[in-house]
């Protein structure tokens, strides 16, 4: 038998506290206008989405890395470096004048976007525990949901500041980023079960999760929707371009995508434990079909399709991430999460510049209905490994040196 969930004094505070910092880094500022940012310096479309190619790859090699770093430095010392990480970036971006510089920036971005993939999302979930089995699920939702309110405030404002200087969203997310590594200060650690496991047990751990049939299978379902459902969301900012859409309307376009987002982040909160293959499943199955119709009606995009991926997107990953990291031992938990981030990685790598490339040389209506095609397939495949996975996962238990990879009773 395991040992009981470690305490955390207080641990609504630390949920809220969480919550707003998670509020802070996720302020998008930068995302709907990073590429017209780069058009605007004079980087063409292709050099653009190559640093995006270069940014995939070396978040690939960097997760499981990240993973382990996380996994033996702890939860609060990881958070925080994510917020020291996440300003640099983005003040190296607002000063970007040459190619080199360009992409030098994007391999930073990709070493904190791979820190961020695994570590974020474990503290989230292991403070989040502390509240119970029933509230431990709605508190992770809501930390993910002030994520999402971030976003939607931020691409609000982002057309704005933009127009006023196109640095200014860059060195806004920075400061944001510095005072939520100054509020981070006052957060708990989760304390460590025993000492850091050693290289050669946290290897071991993750034969035995990848050796369980349910367990290998959330994991590929996690990979698979990443690849699909993230690589399309490089065609957004062409289809603005494509429609002529302003920077501000830009903006809106991405706050209703956002608001979208928030609404579905909050409610995988409440969702069963046996429903969660539904949720899942629906919400591949709606990337897809939201792909096809952009492609048949781009001009419906922006109010209409591109919501259509924030909801699915927003309900399919969160609930995948609860998955996860309830089958996952807590002494690879960070090193799951991101090997499942680096496999799905390889692909986005391919099909991001790809699928950039295609709408530059055609158009983004084409480019999404190539994807869907692509979709149809990938659904197949999607299916087959949902059935695999099973529900009911047991709960993950904190002793790493008793305790196995929770669902593989289920194999």
């Amino acid at each position: 038998m395991g040992t009981s969930q470690p305490v955390v004094a207080r641990p609504r505070r630390a949920v809220g506290l969480l919550a707003v910092t998670q509020f802070l880094l996720e302020v998008q500022f930068w995302f709907p206008l990073w590429l017209i940012f780069l058009l605007h310096l004079g980087f063409d479309l292709t050099t653009a989405v190559l640093a995006d190619g270069v940014f995939r790859l070396v978040s690939v090699l960097a997760e499981i890395p990240m993973g382990l770093l996380a996994d033996r430095m702890g939860r609060k010392a990881s958070y925080l470096l994510i917020t020291g990480l996440s300003a640099v970036t983005f003040a190296g971006i607002a000063m970007i004048n040459s190619t080199w510089q360009l992409f030098g920036m994007w391999i930073v971005w990709g070493v904190l976007w791979a820190l961020n993939s695994g570590a974020a999302t474990t503290y989230a979930y292991e403070l989040s525990q502390q509240l119970g089995p029933k509230q431990g699920p709605r508190g992770f939702a809501v930390i993910k949901g002030a994520g999402q309110a971030a976003v939607l405030v931020s691409l609000v404002t982002a057309g704005l500041l933009y127009g006023v200087d196109p640095a200014l969203p860059f060195w806004l997310t920075a400061a944001m980023a510095v005072l939520a590594g100054l509020l981070a200060l006052g957060l708990p650690d989760v304390p460590r079960v025993g000492p850091p496991a050693s290289l050669r047990q946290v290897l071991a751990d993750i034969r035995a999760a990848l050796a369980g049939r349910a367990t290998r299978s959330v994991m590929a379902v996690a990979a698979l929707f990443m690849f699909y459902g993230w690589s399309v969301r490089i065609l957004f900012q062409p289809l603005a371009l494509d429609l002529e859409l302003t920077p501000e309307q830009t903006g809106w376009m991405y706050a209703g995508v956002a608001a979208v987002g928030i609404v579905a982040s909050l409610a995988t909160g409440w969702v069963r434990p046996t429903h969660r293959r539904l949720v899942i499943g629906g919400g591949m199955i709606i990337t897809v079909v939201a792909a096809a119709l952009t492609f048949w009606w781009s001009w419906l995009g922006p109010v209409a399709w591109l919501p259509m991926l924030s909801l699915a997107w927003a309900a399919g990953w969160t609930t995948l991430e609860l998955e996860l990291s309830g089958r996952t031992r807590p002494a690879i938990r960070a090193t799951v999460l991101s090997l499942v981030a680096s496999v799905a990685g390889v692909g986005i790598a391919v099909a991001r510049p790809g699928l950039g490339a295609l709408a530059d040389r055609t158009s983004s209506a084409m480019a999404y209905g190539g994807w869907a095609a692509v979709g149809v397939i990938v659904v197949v495949v999607f299916v087959v490994l949902l059935r695999r996975m099973g529900d009911h996962p047991m709960p993950a238990v904190s002793d790493d040196r008793d305790a196995g990879i929770s669902g593989q009773s289920a194999d």
